[in-house]
């Protein structure tokens, strides 16, 4: 089994429903296979 990335996103998105679609675009873009927030 290989590794699985998990993305912290927390609250950096500051409440706004689209830095979180960017954020989440980001760190797919990365490699991430997930995010959490």
């Amino acid at each position: 089994m290989g590794l699985y990335l998990i993305a912290e996103i927390g609250i950096n998105h500051n409440g706004s429903l689209e830095i979180a679609k960017k954020l989440i675009d980001a760190a797919a873009d990365a490699g991430m296979d997930a995010v959490k927030f």
